[in-house]
């Protein structure tokens, strides 16, 4: 049975039916890629992501799939004009599924991919969905690795924000010299 195949539980239902944001929901574009928590791929955008099979009784109110940094910053529009957290999962390895919050956007980074390795400088810039595996497959032409958690499917954003632990864990965060930070403005 996968998490597509179970029924919502009851918390999920009451939480649905009483919330007013999900009666009236604010207009967006067609394609902005948003799952509102009465939707029916709703459970799927909520845990399908999230690495160990851990599922948590906590419910975002919708889950943006961002692909753009538009995508972010819409998201984080929304949040603040129905007056709720903002989570962010970047490749969804946290044991604890932190980012799965209840009541909150859950911005879910998986599908937003930007990878720049500057020649000159050997700085890199990548987002914080990449893994390990695919930031080092892009790397190793330029005879260059990063050093990422110890399994290389953890993506960057939570290996550098929950410990980076790796087999170099020494270097990593330490490393960082520069991020960029998206609100509403």
């Amino acid at each position: 049975m996968t998490c597509l195949d179970q029924p919502p539980t009851p918390s999920l239902a009451r939480t649905t039916a009483s919330d007013p944001r999900l009666l009236s929901k604010p207009e967006l574009p067609p394609s902005f890629p948003i799952i509102w928590r009465d939707s029916l791929i709703y459970e799927h955008a909520r845990v399908g992501r999230v690495f160990n099979h851990r599922r948590p009784s906590r419910y975002p109110l919708a889950v943006v799939e961002a692909t753009t940094e538009g995508h972010i910053v819409e998201a984080v529009r929304l949040a603040n004009q129905l007056s709720c957290r903002v989570s962010v999962r970047s490749g969804g390895h946290s044991w604890a599924a932190w980012s799965v919050r209840d009541d909150a956007i859950l911005i879910d980074l998986g599908k937003f991919f930007h990878f720049h390795l500057d020649g000159e400088t050997g700085v890199l810039e990548a987002s914080p969905s990449m893994t390990g595996r695919m930031v080092n497959r892009l790397l190793e032409p330029h005879g260059r690795m990063f050093p990422g958690g110890h399994c290389p499917d953890v993506a960057l954003g939570g290996f550098l924000l929950q410990g980076g632990m790796g087999w170099n864990c020494r270097v990593g965060i330490h490393d960082i010299c520069n991020t960029q930070r998206r609100d509403s403005n």
